[in-house]
């Protein structure tokens, strides 16, 4: 039957997107693991905001940049990486914000 197969593969989606959330939610667990034992080590944060900015998560990965530059106050790639963060997050905020179309 149409609806039944139809239901199985909506529910074998979901399963899998249930999956991918959950090992997302892993890796960054255990990056801000490594980042929080190593707050003095500029690298471990540095991992964990390029993680965080490859998937959008632009306020954690401004927090995780915003630690590198607590230690290394000029750190070039830091300050780059944060302010388009930054940018990207107020614009994201932008669209997010505006009322649908008619």
């Amino acid at each position: 039957d149409v609806y039944k197969r139809q239901e199985k593969d909506r529910g074998r989606k979901l399963m899998q997107a249930g999956e991918a959330t959950r090992a997302e939610a892993s890796d960054f667990n255990s990056l801000l693991l490594g980042a929080g034992m190593g707050r003095r080590n500029p690298e471990k944060n540095r991992e964990l905001a390029r993680w965080c900015q490859t998937r959008g998560r632009w306020s954690n990965a401004i927090l995780a940049w915003e630690q590198v530059l607590s230690v290394a106050p000029t750190d070039p790639e830091a300050l780059r990486e944060r302010e388009k963060c930054l940018t990207a997050r107020a614009s994201n905020a932008t669209v997010s914000s505006r009322p649908p179309a008619p």
